[in-house]
């Protein structure tokens, strides 16, 4: 929906451009201009009746004719969006600009007799006369059919034949116990405690707040989401390296699981203590008789019945 209301958003300003330079175009430039006698390229506005870049207008001339192909070209470009909006989950913006152009020059048909053509290109006895509208629609037209080239002699499916992940993890039985000769001792990366913190308490936060007891709970800024995938990327190539050194793949798999249970911990403490803060704010926070206070009653109780999916959907979202 977003990318849909960006692409009506480009054609609309696409279309504004085009008729403001053809409206300036009949203030300013004329035949007695500056601009109208240049050598190759000129400047005047002219009335051409035909149905592109005034080169038929002694072929068809029917101005039924060129605003019935406009009506057209209109339909395949709607088409041709839908479709590539379902193939590629988004159209591009090439679609709404050739849209543009041909809108462009149906306006002049429909409130003239003829397009509006002020960019005259001449050598010799050839002459071409454009507008902006043309411009757009020859421009995006290309576009469109670059990137249809494009995607058809990309592959569709891989070239390469998936493996088969192994269905049993490697044997961390025989690791070397720590202190407490039951668990192993696992140090993850600082750098990755500190980042896997900030984001869970923002991430928390984002669920947990209400807006009516404070400050409007906004979600994690993407910098938290980077900085917490720099951070384990970083710790990943650590292990990885070392398992190379090693020769110990049992490195990274315990790696991965020691990260699921820091998740977990840091989830779980988080929760309670934004629960704790919570519960406080209720009590020496707020009046003693208040709706909000009631209100921040009901919302504590529904924290706590609801507790294990609010972290379930955090830590989906790490």
């Amino acid at each position: 929906m977003a990318s849909y209301l960006k692409g009506i958003w480009i054609f609309l300003l696409a279309l504004l451009f085009d008729q403001l330079a053809k409206f300036v175009a009949r203030l300013v430039l004329s035949d007695g201009s500056l601009f109208a006698n240049l050598p190759y390229i000129s400047l005047a506005p002219e009335i051409h009746s035909g149905l592109l870049a005034g080169i038929s207008d002694n072929l068809i001339s029917g101005r039924w004719y060129a605003l019935l192909l406009g009506l057209v070209l209109l339909i395949l470009l709607f088409a041709g969006g839908i479709q590539a909006r379902r193939i590629e989950g988004t159209e591009s913006p090439w679609w709404w600009l050739a849209a543009a152009g041909v809108c462009g020059n149906l306006i002049d048909r429909l409130t003239s007799a003829g397009v509006l053509d002020f960019i005259n290109l001449h050598a010799g006895v050839w002459t071409l006369s454009i507008n902006l509208a043309d411009l757009l629609f020859t421009i995006a037209t290309l576009a469109i059919i670059g990137e249809f080239l494009q995607r058809w002699r990309t592959p569709r499916v891989s070239q390469i034949g998936l493996v088969i992940p192994p269905t049993t993890y490697s044997d961390l039985d025989q690791m070397k116990r720590g202190i407490d000769n039951v668990r192993i001792d696992v140090c993850l990366s600082p750098a990755f405690m500190k980042a896997m913190r900030r984001l869970t308490q923002g991430l928390l936060y984002q669920h947990m707040g209400k807006e009516q007891y404070g400050s409007k709970p906004e979600a994690p800024s993407k910098e938290l989401f980077h900085y917490f995938r720099v951070a384990y990327n970083d710790q990943q190539t650590a292990v990885v390296r070392r398992v190379k050194d090693q020769g110990d793949d049992r490195l990274l798999v315990l790696m991965y699981f020691a990260v699921i249970k820091a998740l977990r911990l840091a989830t779980s403490s988080e929760f309670d203590r934004q629960l704790s803060k919570l519960r406080s704010f209720a009590t020496t926070g707020m009046d003693s008789y208040g709706p909000k206070r009631l209100l921040l009653s009901r919302h504590i109780t529904q924290l706590a019945h609801q507790r294990a999916a609010v972290e379930m959907v955090v830590r989906a979202q790490l």
